[in-house]
């Protein structure tokens, strides 16, 4: 867990006074849905991440829907790249530069993915999404979430992954904006709004809203 998403997850601790919805896409070892729940009163969680193995090894709560799953913009199969021994590097966009290094052992296979909108209909609080570059693919299958304003919150993560697949951090500002939402970057428990955004590919965490100024 980053210093920011620390500092966000304690944003959304003031925010409600009700049991939310954490929906966590790319769950991997479900170690920010755990840290989320020892700060945030959750009803229910949502773990997305295709791989088994990871999933296996999350520790089972009554709160916890652990599904099996890749998430992108339809549903079908997909080439999946999985990265053994450092599978939060696993990805469903194939990092040729990075997975021809020796120390990596990549398990190509083909995996079932879905939509978020096939899968839940309810309200969700908070939508997390780290898909090593998948992204945006996650949000285009999200569109009646989006539109009929079920989801608040959206941390997702930005780094050299975009460039891999092909896309520009406005590529998603210009996504969530045709449906209302802001973009803002957190930096000593501050959100400063992004309107455009320059790539240079360094790791960190957006966070989109329909606010249009978060205090």
């Amino acid at each position: 867990m980053t210093i920011e998403e620390k500092e966000f997850i304690n944003f959304i601790k003031n925010t409600y006074t009700k049991p939310i919805t954490l929906v966590d896409v790319g769950a991997n070892l479900g170690h920010y849905t755990e840290y989320f729940n020892s700060i945030v009163t959750t009803k229910k969680n949502y773990l997305f991440e295709p791989i088994k193995s990871c999933l296996d090894k999350i520790k089972k709560e009554k709160k916890y829907e652990l599904c099996n799953v890749a998430l992108g913009a339809k549903k079908g199969n997909i080439v999946f790249y999985e990265a053994k021994g450092k599978e939060s590097h696993s990805s469903a966009v194939n990092r040729e530069w990075l997975y021809s290094k020796p120390e990596y052992n990549i398990d190509t296979k083909i995996i079932e993915m879905d939509t978020l909108d096939n899968l839940i209909n309810e309200k969700i609080e908070v939508l997390k999404i780290d898909t090593e570059g998948y992204e945006l693919e996650v949000l285009k299958g999200s569109i009646n979430l989006l539109k009929n304003n079920k989801i608040d919150y959206i941390q997702f993560e930005y780094g050299g992954c975009f460039k891999d697949i092909g896309i520009k951090l406005n590529d998603v500002i210009d996504f969530l904006k045709s449906f209302g939402y802001y973009i803002y970057e957190l930096k000593n428990k501050k959100f400063s709004k992004i309107e455009t955004y320059n790539d240079d590919y360094k790791w960190t965490n957006f966070y989109a809203t329909k606010l249009n100024n978060i205090i």
